[in-house]
């Protein structure tokens, strides 16, 4: 998750150059990535009281690459909103992963909570400076 983020950062420049884009449309790949932490939380932390947080591990790993693959049609059709929506769709799944080990409403759910957050820090931590 963390190493996603920060090749995000990798990708502002390759975009500039290949769109010619002002610093005022780089900065909407960043809103783009970081927008879709403040759209999907709330979903995703339903969809984790409603089928669980291992299920939902697997839900956001699907949508992540879904959309890792929609980078395919947007880099072939070189069209800027088509890279936004796949870097929406990534970053989608990427909440879903994030918002996973919070602690859920229940017992056996914050039992396990404290486990779950360590677990999801430590893999974070690899991610490069």
């Amino acid at each position: 998750m963390g190493f996603l983020t920060c090749l995000n950062d990798i990708l502002v420049p390759h975009l500039k150059s290949i769109f010619d884009l002002s610093y005022a449309h780089v900065m909407l790949i960043q809103f783009a990535f970081f927008s879709a932490y403040f759209l999907f939380s709330i979903p995703w932390s339903k969809i984790v009281n409603a089928i669980g947080y291992q299920k939902t591990m697997v839900a956001g790993l699907l949508c992540m690459t879904v959309g890792a693959f929609l980078f395919i049609p947007a880099a072939v059709q070189c069209i800027l909103p088509v890279f936004l929506g796949a870097l929406i769709v990534l970053a989608a799944g990427i909440t879903g992963l994030q918002v996973r080990p919070t602690p859920s409403r229940g017992p056996r759910q914050t039992q396990t909570a404290s486990s779950r957050l360590d677990l999801t820090q430590a893999f974070n931590s690899f991610a490069p400076p």
